[in-house]
């Protein structure tokens, strides 16, 4: 029995030490030094904006997102300044949502390089960029 628990209690800390490193909480500074996301967890929802960073540090929100539970299902709403209307995407898998419906994006992904870094992957059908971000 003794011989078991060590690789099991190994396993366990493993998985719940990658579970935490998969939080958007904070602002995350884009590589190019001018955008940023700032998220905030309120219960099992996260509230995000994302900004453009002008001059001399002034920011200017260009994005509003959320991340709520809906039915079920987590959906990534994104409010963005030219849109008439907010879009939707529904999560298909962990931190990836899609809306095969938009014209652009049609997918959404947050890969989670370490606590501290993450890419943004936004594309649609054979258009895709990825952006990366450090938490500051």
């Amino acid at each position: 029995m003794k011989t078991y628990l060590l690789p099991i209690l190994a396993i366990t800390l493993t998985a719940c030490s990658s579970n935490s490193n998969k939080s958007l909480d904070g602002c995350w500074l884009r590589d190019d030094d001018k955008t940023m996301e700032c998220w905030t967890s309120i219960g099992d929802s996260l509230i995000g904006k994302g900004m453009a960073i002008r001059g001399h540090g002034d920011t200017l929100v260009f994005e509003e997102l959320l991340i709520i539970n809906e039915n079920g299902s987590r959906v990534y709403i994104a409010d963005v300044a030219e849109n008439e209307e907010p879009v939707r995407f529904t999560e298909t898998s962990d931190f990836v949502f899609e809306n095969p419906e938009h014209d652009f994006p049609k997918r959404i992904e947050y890969v989670f390089l370490s606590s501290d870094q993450i890419e943004v992957h936004v594309g649609g059908d054979e258009e895709e960029f990825v952006w990366r971000y450090t938490r500051k």
